[in-house]
């Protein structure tokens, strides 16, 4: 029979139980936060520990007694270049520029409860500013202007906020 000495079975329990420990956190953070870019988390309303609240994965459901909360980790966000380039952002999956002055931003979430703000990021004083909307599932269309009302084509930057 192998025997192990109280050492060696410190270790190898240690060993063991870090083990188990990343597997479980690796299994719980993969799903949080979801896809959406989303936090989801429930915040309890009555019992023992009111106010208390804790992370779940997106596809779940609070109990009963407690309310759902979700809000962005980082805001969506994109700087595209004059030509329709993305220059860098989060969450941008495509970009199109499909006239003077316009750009159609598609984001990985969808934006159905989100803010959209869009500005120049050219300084140049021809540049009055930048207007977005919603267009479509996931889509933020963002037009630039200069002085005489006339679109352009200028550098943008434009954040999303859900």
């Amino acid at each position: 029979m192998l025997r192990l000495s109280r050492t060696r079975r410190a270790i190898l329990l240690t060993c063991g139980l870090a083990a188990v420990g990343a597997l479980t956190f690796g299994i719980a953070s993969a799903a949080i936060p979801g896809p959406d870019n989303q936090l989801h988390a429930c915040y309890k309303t009555g019992g023992k520990k009111p106010g208390a609240m804790r992370a779940i994965d997106s596809a779940a459901s609070c109990a009963t007694g407690e309310l759902p909360l979700q809000w962005a980790l980082r805001p969506l966000n994109a700087v595209i270049a004059p030509n329709g380039a993305l220059i860098h952002g989060s969450g941008v999956t495509a970009i199109s520029h499909p006239s003077t002055g316009v750009y159609d931003v598609t984001f990985s979430a969808a934006l159905d409860q989100c803010v959209e703000t869009a500005s120049s990021g050219d300084f140049s004083p021809t540049v009055v500013g930048a207007y977005a909307g919603v267009i479509g599932p996931g889509v933020v269309e963002v037009h630039a202007w200069n002085l005489t009302g006339q679109p352009v084509d200028r550098i943008v930057q434009l954040v999303v906020s859900c």
